[in-house]
């Protein structure tokens, strides 16, 4: 490829990523026009679409501008409580930049970040289309798929209320003339997926360049992703490294002649265990707070040490089932490397299902289909 191709790629890629951008805000930008234009006052967060980043995540990004680093916690405000939180620092902190930006407005903040982050993750879907199928065509395909549908957040199953809803989704999105209303598109939400998602979908990207030729660089950027994880979204932190664990089984146990990625794996989990031992450090603090099971119990702690296989679950596993029999059947003599990434892929997906088996017990377990999905 010419240098002149990747630089009509690269502006390409770049015109695409605003444009996906300007489909995101544009729409609200257009609403508060109207608002205005009519007299009345605009607020994006209304708590029907954007419940959960009302009431909680926008409030901390708004602590941060006030001066308050960490922000406090609605149910611990004491000094203790503050330095020893445990909630998602990272995505916080990228959010109280744009408040910080746009002065306090959380409005402008809020589209400022859709605009931006939404660019990013097409960007990044791109660049993984790319390596998955050496094909620009596909690629465009898959990261505007990936960015304005909700595939890569919703399969293979997502609480589904019959046909009507599914076709909603995944049939309607695809026709421009169907009027169906949407209030938002899929990424809009803060802090998942929208402030999540590139540092995820980044792990994601850096390990497939190391797993296809391992190198120090992509080592220690690949643990240290995973680790960031840990302050950025917890269920992908645990499926993610659930992976990373999986993977580096195969290696030890039957890629053990591959010494040099042997030798990089290494360096790979010594990245990531640097870079996850302050969270660690923070959360024994946590633990020692009296407030700490309060806010375990309202956060959604599954106790017990069940098999995690339950009516609402058996689709999901049928489907894993599905997907590593293709898995095997398409790759396992034509590309055995990527039929080995893409079977630890598979088996993190039927791993953290279950980790309350070795831990007793679970946080809000159905999140991990969040973490799944894409």
């Amino acid at each position: 490829m010419s240098k002149l191709s990747i630089y009509y790629e690269l502006a390409f890629v770049f015109l695409v990523a605003l444009l996906v951008g300007w489909l995101y805000v544009g729409p609200p930008l257009m609403v508060r026009k109207n608002f205005i234009d009519s007299g009345h006052e605009f607020i994006l967060t209304q708590y029907k679409t954007y419940r959960d980043s009302m009431h909680v995540y926008l409030p901390r990004a708004r602590e941060v501008y006030d001066g308050h680093y960490p922000p406090a916690e609605l149910y611990d405000s004491s000094e203790s409580g503050k330095q020893s939180t445990i909630q998602n620092l990272l995505p916080t902190t990228l959010f109280a930049a744009f408040v910080f930006l746009f002065e306090g407005n959380v409005d402008y903040a809020y589209l400022g970040a859709q605009f931006l982050f939404a660019g990013i993750i097409f960007t990044l879907f791109y660049i993984l289309g790319r390596i998955l199928f050496n094909s620009r065509v596909w690629a465009l395909f898959f990261s505007l798929v990936a960015v304005l549908s909700p595939i890569p957040l919703k399969l293979p199953f997502y609480k589904w209320h019959g046909l009507a809803e599914f076709q909603a989704f995944f049939i309607n999105n695809f026709f421009p003339f169907v009027r169906t209303q949407f209030d938002q598109l899929y990424f809009a939400r803060i802090d998942e997926p929208l402030l999540t998602y590139p540092v995820y979908l980044s792990a994601i990207l850096i390990f497939f360049v190391f797993w296809k030729k391992p190198t120090l660089t992509s080592a220690v950027l690949s643990g240290v992703l995973a680790g960031l994880l840990s302050y950025t979204y917890f269920h992908h932190w645990v499926y993610w490294v659930s992976v990373l664990l999986i993977l580096f089984g195969w290696v030890v146990f039957f890629g053990r002649t591959d010494k040099k990625r042997f030798r990089f794996y290494l360096v790979l989990l010594f990245s990531l265990a640097a870079t996850v031992a302050p969270y660690f450090w923070r959360y024994l603090n946590f633990n020692k707070l009296v407030t700490a099971q309060d806010f375990i119990f309202r956060a959604g702690v599954a106790y017990g040490r069940t098999i995690g296989l339950v009516k609402a679950n058996i689709p999901d596993y049928l489907v894993y089932f599905l997907m590593a029999g293709l898995v095997y059947w398409i790759y396992w003599k034509r590309d055995n490397n990527r039929c080995v990434l893409f079977l630890g892929l598979i088996g993190g997906m039927f791993l953290v299902w279950n980790i309350q088996l070795i831990v007793g017990y679970l946080p809000v377990p159905h999140f991990f289909i969040r973490s799944i999905s894409p």
